[in-house]
């Protein structure tokens, strides 16, 4: 029995909500190089509107006061949007209101007051700014104005841009709970997709001992010495089945190496009426494949191929050929091509190679099953399994059967 820690997913760090308090840590350097590019965009922009305004009409424009009073009008702006950005994080409208905090009508004011701080600060900062940094380019003495009437003209630019930045910040706080939505589905989704491959792999480790404890019940009568043995190898192959108990996707060449683990066990057994092919292209046992994706499909070739099964038996010759291929498919080199063969009496469920879906569900052992069901859920649409005869019927008497998956070639796990 495995620890109950295997069939859970992964454990994963979420994204910080909205609420979260790392939500409102320092911004990061790329944050701020951002928040930079928009000041310095802004003031542009409301430099050239200015200073082309003034060509237009005829009117000489004072390039270097007109730079200067729309950038400092844009750094100010920036600046008091992380009080935008303070207010909103702790006060939003598109949240119910906690028990407790301001209700929405409250928020309402503490927002209306928030303007009259922005336009009150905004402005003294155009100010402060503008008289200082024309001082400073030897300008002279820079005039804002009277400010009662100063405070009456910039107050409708400031609502709005106060207007743009709140609602802003409102559709960056959707957006955000959005994609966390996004994520935490998805993350849902793959836990369950994990844990019922794991619950389908789970299903084929005692299917297979099971098979192989009743071969060692089958021979330590007969053959005590070889009971022995069969043993041994069961504990190798138990070994092997162990170390990718954790692991979805193991390298081909591990992959194999249990299946041999197993094919010994069957050698120990039938002896020389048991013949093994392997056909294996050295240049693909990198690629990742599913574990314990061939060993179902090798026990099911020789279930059926003439050595366990009454009706195989009877229609053959107590023989069974095993034939295990491994390449790249032909013409597409991104592409793993798997095939186990033998050449038993072929499918019940009647002639000609043909995808699996066309043969009876029952036909389909519990191995197939859950390795047609694990491709799914770890490939989808990415992979091809066909089980069908490996001959035509018409053409031999022994059509045999044949199990065909083509997977990416992929040289770590999907």
């Amino acid at each position: 029995m495995y620890p109950s820690d295997t069939i859970l997913p992964p454990r994963r760090h979420a994204a910080p909500s909205p609420r979260d308090p790392r939500w409102r840590r320092w911004p990061s350097a790329r944050a701020v190089a951002v928040w930079a590019i928009v000041v310095a965009a802004l003031g542009t922009f409301l430099f050239l509107y200015r200073a082309l305004d003034g060509v237009a009409v005829g009117v000489s424009p004072d390039w270097l006061l007109i730079y200067l009073e729309e950038m400092t009008g844009a750094l100010g702006a920036g600046v008091l949007f992380v009080g935008w950005w303070w207010l909103v994080d702790r006060l939003p409208f598109d949240e119910s209101p906690a028990p407790g905090s301001p209700g929405r009508l409250q928020r309402v004011g503490l927002y209306a007051l928030a303007f009259l701080a922005y336009s009150f600060v905004h402005t003294l900062f155009n100010w402060a700014s503008r008289t200082a940094l024309v001082a400073w380019v030897g300008r002279g003495v820079y005039d804002y104005g009277r400010f009662p009437e100063r405070f009456l003209m910039e107050g409708p630019i400031d609502l709005v841009a106060s207007a743009l930045m709140v609602g802003g910040l409102h559709a960056g706080r959707r957006l955000a709970r959005a994609r966390e939505r996004e994520v935490a589905a998805a993350r849902l989704e793959e836990s369950l997709a994990r844990a019922e491959l794991r619950n389908l792999r789970l299903q084929l480790q005692p299917h297979f001992l099971f098979n192989t404890l009743h071969a060692v019940s089958a021979t330590m009568y007969d053959d005590p010495v070889a009971a022995d043995e069969l043993l041994d190898r069961l504990a190798e192959l138990l070994r092997a089945s162990l170390r990718t108990a954790r692991d979805d996707e193991v390298p081909l060449a591990e992959e194999l190496h249990s299946v041999d683990a197993y094919l010994s066990i069957l050698t120990a057994r039938f002896g020389d009426r048991l013949r093994i092919d392997r056909q294996i292209d050295d240049g693909v046992l990198g690629v990742f494949v599913p574990s314990m994706l061939l060993q179902p499909l090798v026990e099911n070739a020789v279930r059926h191929g003439g050595l366990e099964t009454a009706d195989a038996m009877a229609a053959g010759d107590g023989r069974c050929r095993v034939t295990i291929r491994a390449g790249r498919t032909p013409g597409v080199d991104d592409r793993l091509s798997l095939e186990v063969i033998d050449d038993g009496v072929g499918p019940s469920a009647g002639g000609g190679s043909a995808p699996d879906a066309t043969l009876d569900e029952r036909s389909l052992g519990v191995g197939l099953r859950s390795t047609r069901e694990r491709l799914e859920l770890l490939y989808g649409e990415a992979h091809r399994l066909e089980v069908g005869a490996a001959q035509e019927p018409a053409e031999v008497e022994r059509a045999g059967f044949r199990v065909a998956i083509e997977l990416p070639a992929r040289t770590g796990p999907s």
